[in-house]
């Protein structure tokens, strides 16, 4: 093997462990940054969706100037899913059984927090659509309330469906800069090998 070679595969080496370092830090800050802006929001509106209360309300004018304030007092978990956009609502009753959007089982992590007094955040999918959820555990309110019924903990869950594409989408076009990066930085080498080798290659 030619000492050009040679220097061609060492600094295209270094150049596709430099290039793929960078792109894996970038896609991490994104997805960091992104899930700390979702979790942001889930905790900024699962305090209001605590008061969530049994009593209706009938007035929607009533529910979208309760919702505009931030305040969600005597609003039912199913007028505020009806109403909500990418953020639903979900009630865990003391039997593990669900109230409310998205349906499905609340996980290991998120029933083993209810011990704890601050609140769970988590990534989950269910009927493959990606959420991500927020658990806080709360008192129920009603008298009547059985022990199986009881309320134990509200769930506020968050489709990040648009997230998760567009960071798939960022991970494909980094990808694709990689590998143009490593041809460029290939080729480079190649060319500048070719230079400082060209003498040593003819006086041997």
């Amino acid at each position: 093997m030619s000492l050009s070679v040679r220097l061609t595969v060492v600094f295209g080496a270094i150049g596709f462990v430099t290039v793929a370092t960078v792109s894996s830090l970038a896609w991490w800050l994104a997805a960091s940054e992104s899930n700390q802006s979702i979790d942001n929001e889930l905790l900024q509106r699962i305090e209001p969706v605590i008061t969530l209360a049994e009593r209706p309300v009938t007035d929607s004018a009533a529910l979208a100037e309760a919702r505009e304030r931030g305040d969600i007092p005597n609003v039912t978990i199913e007028q505020f899913n009806a109403n909500a956009e990418l953020t639903t609502v979900r009630a865990i009753a003391s039997d593990g059984s669900v109230d409310g959007q998205p349906v499905g089982p609340p996980t290991d992590a998120a029933l083993a927090s209810l011990a704890d007094a601050d609140p769970h955040l988590e990534s989950v999918t269910i009927d493959g659509v990606p959420y991500r959820i927020v658990t806080v555990p709360v008192t129920d309110p009603r008298s009547d309330a059985t022990a199986d019924e009881a309320v134990v903990a509200l769930q506020l869950a968050r489709d990040v469906t648009n997230e998760e594409t567009a960071l798939s989408n960022l991970a494909a076009k980094l990808a694709l800069l990689s590998v143009a990066g490593v041809a460029v930085v290939v080729g480079a080498s190649w060319l500048v090998g070719r230079r400082l080798t060209g003498p040593i290659d003819q006086l041997t």
